[in-house]
């Protein structure tokens, strides 16, 4: 089950500023904070497997290079508050352990660092 709290949108590339951390126990709750946002902008979370170099395929972000696998899906598109930030927890099963999660901000294309949980 995940939690939204504050406004969601997407999150960028590695851009200075842009922080993606995840802390907690897998398999448990687990908080995931974005920071350093477009200030109410629209952002994509994304997971994959593993990490690697895949290309975003289409939108207004196409071409922009994720930290991530070609299996590489997209959990939700939300907005950051006022400041820049997103948080949501979720407890996570022992399947969505050792998964690569990362931000893309939709605003600017920026990616933020890769977190793994």
């Amino acid at each position: 089950m995940v939690v939204w709290i504050g406004a969601l949108e997407p999150a960028a590339e590695a851009v200075p500023g842009v922080t993606l951390t995840a802390t907690g126990t897998c398999p448990g709750t687990v908080e995931f904070r974005a920071s350093g946002g477009t200030p109410g902008g629209v952002f994509a979370a994304v997971r994959a497997p593993g990490a690697g170099a895949v290309y975003v395929p289409s939108g207004p972000c196409i071409g922009t290079q994720l930290g991530l696998n070609a299996s590489v899906r997209l959990l939700a598109e939300r907005r950051f508050d006022a400041s820049g930030t997103f948080v949501a927890v979720a407890t996570l099963g022992a399947g969505s352990c050792g998964r690569h999660y990362q931000v893309l901000d939709l605003s600017d294309c920026s990616t933020s660092d890769v977190a793994v949980r």
